[in-house]
C-alpha cells in the first residue's frame, strides 16, 4: 500500500479528493503541452526551381507561400514556429540549404509595414539533394478558401 495510502494508513475522502486534484493537474499539464505542440509545429511540402513555393499546416491553419529564389529539392518538411499561426506575419525572409538533410530558418513580419518581427521565426528540417535558396516569401491563408469550397 506504500504510495497509494496516507502514511498513517487511513483512507478518507480528503485523501481521495487530493489524489483527484493531483490527477486533474497532470491531465491539464498534458493538455497544455499538447496544445502548445499543435500550435507551434509546422508541417508542409515545398520546392524551389528558381522560384520557391510551400504549402504548410500549423495549428489548424493552411497557408500557401511563394517567393524567394534558389534550387531546393525540399519535399516534405517539419518545423517549429515561435508563434501560433494566427499571430504570425505574412512576409518572411528565409535562408535554406543542405545536402541529404537540409534546414531552413525564417523570420517573419508584415507585408503592409515591411518590418520583421524578431519574435516571429521558424526553423524547418527536410530531406534533400544539393540545395540552396534564400529571399522573401509572401504567405496567403487558405482556410477561408477551403471553407468556401467544402461548405457546400
Amino acid at each position: 500500500m506504500h504510495g497509494l495510502c496516507p502514511p498513517d494508513g487511513s483512507v478518507g475522502w480528503a485523501w481521495f479528493a487530493n489524489r483527484a486534484q493531483d490527477a486533474t493537474a497532470v491531465v491539464q499539464a498534458v493538455k497544455d503541452v499538447g496544445t502548445r505542440i499543435y500550435e507551434h509545429v509546422v508541417i508542409g511540402v515545398g520546392a524551389c526551381l528558381r522560384y520557391c513555393a510551400n504549402l504548410s499546416f500549423q495549428g489548424g491553419e493552411w497557408s500557401l507561400q511563394g517567393g524567394g529564389a534558389g534550387v531546393v529539392d525540399r519535399g516534405p518538411y517539419v518545423g517549429w514556429a515561435s508563434l501560433p499561426a494566427k499571430d504570425r506575419g505574412n512576409l518572411c525572409t528565409f535562408v535554406s540549404g543542405g545536402y541529404l538533410a537540409g534546414a531552413s530558418i525564417s523570420q517573419c513580419g508584415y507585408l503592409e509595414s515591411e518590418r520583421q518581427n524578431p519574435n516571429d521565426w521558424e526553423v524547418d528540417i527536410f530531406p534533400c539533394g544539393p540545395s540552396f535558396a534564400a529571399g522573401m516569401m509572401v504567405s496567403a491563408p487558405l482556410n477561408p478558401i477551403l471553407k468556401k469550397i467544402f461548405s457546400g
